[in-house]
């Protein structure tokens, strides 16, 4: 996991939800029913083309809605993926200080000088920035050590 990953978290939430919410009003979309032909044929042999009259959504509206919810469900996936990776990233630190300095930094996007003051006045911000980008750079899921 990489600082850069991790600073994406409240982005990647939003768009999630948002996304949510464009695939909802698309689920719930009026296709107009239009009346349309198709050929078939009759039970019994020999074959007998004929054209049935039936109602049908408006297939280019269909296909367009279908494509636009099968690529709105793809990017929900992802980002649900990476959503989860990182919480699973800082749900892994044992240290309860340094779990809490990664979720006031990633979820809440706190600034260093912010979390320095909430955790420990005495301590300066670049203390809390070291810790965090060590972690980050020493830990078993990070891509420099692996």
């Amino acid at each position: 996991m990489t600082e850069k990953e991790l600073s994406h978290y409240k982005a990647l939430k939003a768009r999630l939800e948002r996304n949510e919410i464009k695939l909802e009003k698309l689920r719930n979309k009026d296709i107009p029913i239009v009346n349309g032909k198709v050929k078939g044929s009759s039970k019994s042999f020999p074959y007998i083309e004929t054209h049935y009259n039936v109602q049908m959504y408006e297939p280019k509206e269909m296909d367009e809605c279908s494509n636009r919810i099968h690529k709105l469900e793809k990017s929900i996936n992802e980002d649900k993926n990476r959503i989860q990776k990182i919480e699973d990233f800082i749900n892994l630190i044992d240290d309860p200080e340094l779990q809490l300095l990664f979720e006031m930094r990633v979820y809440e996007k706190m600034g260093w000088i912010e979390i320095a003051t909430e955790l420990d006045e005495d301590k300066d911000r670049t203390t809390y920035s070291k810790r965090f980008r060590s972690y980050i750079i020493n830990s078993h899921n990070s891509p420099i050590s692996q």
